[in-house]
């Protein structure tokens, strides 16, 4: 990823607006999914509802954490 310090405000809110859409599209599928696998596996409800759909939820969240620390530097000089 170029380093933020290259962009121009524009740069900056295209770059926002296409991070944004990139999660939205994927919680809107692991939603679809979900509810695919439900309707496929009725009896399975719970297990389903309860572990795999949260599990599933916190996917794109645990990769955006995982992107961010993988900045070069030190912990300072990165936030």
């Amino acid at each position: 990823f170029p380093d933020a310090e290259h962009f121009t405000m524009l740069g900056l809110c295209i770059s926002m607006g296409v991070y944004g859409w990139i999660l939205l599209t994927a919680a809107d599928m692991i939603g679809d999914g979900a509810e695919s696998l439900l309707e496929a596996m009725p009896r399975h409800g719970a297990l389903i509802g309860g572990l795999l759909v949260p599990i599933l939820g916190a996917i794109p969240d645990g990769m955006m954490i995982l992107l961010s620390g993988m900045g070069h530097g030190t912990k300072d000089e990165i936030q």
